[in-house]
């Protein structure tokens, strides 16, 4: 089981990620605004410790917006949070898949990895962050 610490830094990780969007970016699509809507609900179920409805949340907004890596992130950390550190892991190796170039994902695969005690492979994401 991860430690709670683990789950506070992803959120901060995430967090900064949010806050720090370019404003100079167009206007984003009714895709775009419907996957934030989403994950704004999920994030608050998921602050709520309604873990289940979040995730279920996530998923359906996937459907409908399966490029988005903001989803894939949040459902790594719920799916983190629920045990279930696999799919965890493919949420957040999405995330790299879709924003390479964000250290968010790679950052929070790393922190993953290095509470499930893979120190090399969790030390490789940090050098990619």
């Amino acid at each position: 089981m991860c430690s709670p610490w683990f789950f506070f830094l992803i959120f901060l990780l995430t967090l900064g990620t949010i806050a720090n969007a370019d404003e100079n970016s167009p206007a984003p699509t009714q895709d775009a605004q419907t996957a934030q809507v989403a994950y704004d609900r999920a994030f608050q179920l998921l602050g709520n410790g309604h873990l289940n409805e979040a995730l279920a949340e996530i998923d359906a907004a996937l459907v409908q917006s399966p490029a988005t890596p903001s989803l894939h992130n949040l459902r790594g950390l719920v799916t983190g949070q629920l045990g279930r550190h696999k799919e965890a892991e493919a949420s957040f190796r999405k995330v790299i898949q879709l924003l390479p170039e964000a250290a968010m994902g790679y950052n929070n695969l790393g922190t993953l990895l290095s509470g499930l005690r893979r120190p090399a492979e969790a030390e490789e994401c940090f050098r990619q962050a």
